[in-house]
Order: C-alpha cells, then structure tokens, then sequence
C-alpha cells in the first residue's frame, strides 16, 4: 500500500495540479470568443446615436459635458490599454442607446468600448475617433470635439521643436 501525504493538502492550499487546473480554465477559448464577435457583428447598428461618457479633464474634452451624444455605425469595437488615453467612452449597457436600432447582441459588444482616444507617437500624436465626428454635422459636441483635436492637438501633448 502506497500513501502519499500532499503537504498542501494538510495546510488547505491548492496542489499543483489543481492551480494548473484553475489557469486552464481562465484561458478563454480564442475560437469560440472569434466566432461569437463574427456573430454579433451581424447585428452592428447603421446610424443609432449612443451616450458616450467624456473625460472632461483631458484637453480633448475641453468644453464638453460629462456625457455626450454619440453617432455611430459600423462593425468595428475599439478597445483601448495603456498608454492610450480613451477621451470618450461608450457608456454600459443600460445608459448605452439613445435613438435608433440597437440590438442586444451589438449593445453587448459595442458596450464600453473607445469612441475617441489619443496616443503618443515619437513627438506627436495620433487622434482616433471610431466614426467621423463630422458626419452631417448634425451633433455640436462632436463637433466640438473634432476642433479640439483640430485646434489644441499641436500644442497640447506634442513636443514641437523650438526655431532659435
């Protein structure tokens, strides 16, 4: 008879195998998660205006309120991690859509994503926004923030050589 006593097992820790087991099953599954956003891409909204949150200390927000009216359209979701800085963020699911057709499955997926963000590139940088902010020129915030990003970008989180 062969016993084996788990030192880990006496102290109430987990063995081994049982953590490689845990991690195992945090690993999502990279196939089922591509087949999933193809299927809610199918459902991206055409021309449903949404709230988007704004950080208001950031230059590119200057001038804007804490939420902001949004036109959107498009399959593309844009998530952002540092050292980007996300200016305007899609709000959650329940504050998301404020006119149009939304389904569930895009609310899902478009959900806190980046509608505008700004990135350091060498000395300057680059503005993103996830739709054109100038479309119509129907929504005065957004076109607000298209001239922030037009107007104080080159002053304000570059580095411009001076001419001396």
């Amino acid at each position: 008879m062969d016993i084996t006593i788990d030192p880990n097992r006496i102290w109430g820790t987990n063995t081994i195998e049982e953590k490689a087991e845990k991690e195992e099953a945090k690993k999502p599954d990279i196939e089922k998660l591509k087949r999933t956003d193809e299927w809610q891409r199918i459902f991206s909204p055409e021309g449903t205006f949404l709230t988007g949150a704004v950080n208001t200390e950031h230059w590119l927000g200057f001038g804007l309120r804490e939420k902001l009216p949004v036109m959107f359209w498009g399959s593309y979701a844009f998530m952002s991690k540092h050292p980007v800085r996300t200016v305007v963020r899609l709000d959650d699911q329940s504050r998301l859509r404020l006119s149009g057709l939304l389904w569930p499955e895009a609310k899902e997926r478009i959900a806190d994503t980046a509608y505008a963000t700004v990135e350091r590139v060498g000395r300057g940088q680059i503005i993103l926004f996830a739709t054109d902010p100038t479309y119509r020129m129907w929504l005065p915030g957004e076109q607000r923030l298209f001239l922030n990003a037009i107007l104080l970008g080159p002053g304000m989180g570059t580095s411009q050589p001076l001419p001396w």
